[in-house]
């Protein structure tokens, strides 16, 4: 959720994979059936979002996390 409200960045998560045996696993699925523009900028905002740990902390507390 952090990614997709503070970045704008869709995922899943790892149960959308349906492997039996990966739930102590963690994975996002990302899709890249879009053009290579899309994609980088894309990759981009993934990359800030990862390094932004106080960000996710002020995500987290306003509790947007739990809808």
């Amino acid at each position: 959720m952090f990614l997709l409200f503070e970045y704008q960045v869709a995922t899943l998560d790892r149960k959308s994979f349906g492997r039996l045996g990966t739930e102590h696993l963690h994975f996002l699925r990302i899709s890249i059936a879009t053009d290579t523009a899309s994609l980088q900028e894309g990759l981009k905002r993934f990359a800030a979002a990862a390094g932004d740990r106080a960000g996710f902390q002020r995500f987290f507390s306003r509790g947007e996390h739990l809808f």
